[in-house]
């Protein structure tokens, strides 16, 4: 047992730390440079639900068009919109690279 407990205690770390951009009191920068001093061997930024809810919001608006589309269209018309789209990704992704 005590081979286990010194395993999970080996590693000096914080996994769960705010900085000014969310609701904490210290810059990421002051934040590490405090973990170095205090011999942490690892640092974890965490932030909020809201921060997740913004970050996720056009997956969520692109399931909500996807439901509505399915709900509009036939399957044959919604696989010619699909593949125009892939031609048009396909086509964008040439001309911004300089492929052609």
């Amino acid at each position: 047992m005590s081979n286990s407990t010194h395993f999970l205690c080996k590693y000096k770390q914080n996994l769960h730390t705010h900085t000014v951009f969310c609701d904490g009191k210290d810059t990421p920068e002051e934040l590490i440079s405090e973990a170095i001093a205090r011999g942490f061997d690892s640092l974890g930024f965490s932030s909020h639900a809201k921060d997740v809810g913004i970050a996720l919001l056009p997956t969520v608006v692109f399931a909500a068009l996807f439901q509505l589309l399915t709900r509009a269209f036939s399957a044959k018309k919604l696989i010619r919109i699909g593949v125009g789209i892939v031609y048009t990704f396909v086509g964008l992704v040439v001309f911004l690279t300089g492929a052609n």
